[in-house]
């Protein structure tokens, strides 16, 4: 579902704070710190809960346009191998994903769908509808985000 995802080429501290100087936004820092130097399919839930110091769930939140559209895929790919696991991580994720729900600018949601491939959208749509039928098959969620970005958005890709 991911290989329309390269992972071959990594980004560097500064491709992924949001600010252009470090020390403005630590969390940002911190951010940058860690994912720096590494592909987005090295990243999974367990080290994040593991290895990074601050709410994983915040990550995507606190990285360039260009950084979340990189490291996106490893977030949607733990939500699909990991629901109930993924727990804040699931929902943070499926609402950036959302335009009315994305804490994401709308010149910024623009910017990062219109860096996507075809083949990346509907890896993405794919991702969305699987985990929006878990939730309706399962229950006990409280907000089936995914189909709400599918409604908002991704729905024409998958």
């Amino acid at each position: 579902m991911f290989a329309a995802f390269p992972s071959s080429r990594v980004l560097s501290e500064d491709e992924i704070r949001p600010t252009p100087h470090p020390g403005i936004n630590l969390e940002a820092d911190q951010v940058a710190r860690y994912f720096a130097g590494k592909a987005w399919d090295q990243v999974t839930l367990a080290d994040l809960h593991q290895d990074y110091v601050g709410d994983a769930s915040a990550c995507l939140g606190f990285m360039t346009v260009r950084a979340f559209g990189y490291f996106l895929p490893a977030y949607l790919r733990e939500c699909v191998l990991w629901l109930y696991e993924a727990d804040m991580t699931f929902d943070s994720t499926l609402e950036r994903l959302t335009p009315s729900a994305s804490h994401m600018a709308p010149e910024e949601f623009s910017e990062f769908t219109q860096a996507l491939s075809q083949a990346q959208k509907s890896a993405i749509a794919h991702s969305l509808s699987y985990n929006s039928r878990c939730c309706i098959a399962l229950g006990g969620l409280d907000d089936d985000f995914a189909g709400s970005a599918l409604q908002e958005y991704w729905g024409e890709f998958s």
